[in-house]
């Protein structure tokens, strides 16, 4: 449990110092707008790290959890900011996302953007030697699917009515196995 605590503390804080490297460019270069607006996602960023310790206290007093109504392209468009910074240390890589359609689906937004983070974090690694990482969903016979491809492997979330998964590369112990959507 310490390790899954851990991780996602990681996931959190992460970004965030890239983010900040990000502000100070951006002030460097005299863009406050640009700054402005990776200050908005730092806050989303800090809104969802308090989300996960409210939802460790929770845990802690065997509160039930809560999902709530997401709409998916934002949780899409907050992980890929989040991961921009990372990815741009890789040479070579490119971060594409595809046409997101408005979905509403009932999942705990936080660990929804935690693991599409993680999933292009792990993508970006995958690819040493460059390539593209293409992020796509779309909504068919109730179900919500998405794809984060790389360059000759597949991760990939989905919904399926109640659950959603998160999966990683298979065997490199980077997979995902988190419920993510109730």
């Amino acid at each position: 449990m310490a390790a899954g605590i851990s991780h996602d503390v990681k996931n959190i804080l992460n970004p965030l110092g890239l983010q900040l490297e990000v502000v100070r460019r951006r002030i460097a270069k005299g863009d406050l707008q640009g700054a402005h607006a990776t200050l908005d996602n730092m806050r989303e960023v800090i809104h969802h790290g308090v989300e996960v310790v409210e939802r460790l206290r929770a845990f802690s007093r065997q509160a039930p959890e809560v999902s709530e109504s997401v709409e998916i392209s934002r949780v899409i468009a907050t992980a890929v900011e989040l991961s921009r910074p990372r990815v741009a240390l890789f040479s070579g890589v490119e971060l594409v996302v595809e046409n997101i359609p408005e979905l509403l689906i009932r999942a705990r937004a936080s660990e929804l953007a935690s693991a599409m983070v993680n999933l292009i974090v792990n993508a970006t690694e995958a690819m040493p030697d460059g390539g593209t990482i293409t992020i796509s969903a779309g909504a068919a016979g109730g179900e919500v699917d998405g794809d984060v491809g790389d360059a000759g492997d597949l991760l990939e979330f989905a919904a399926h009515g109640a659950d959603a998964v998160a999966a990683g590369h298979a065997g490199d112990g980077k997979g995902l196995g988190v419920h993510l959507v109730s």
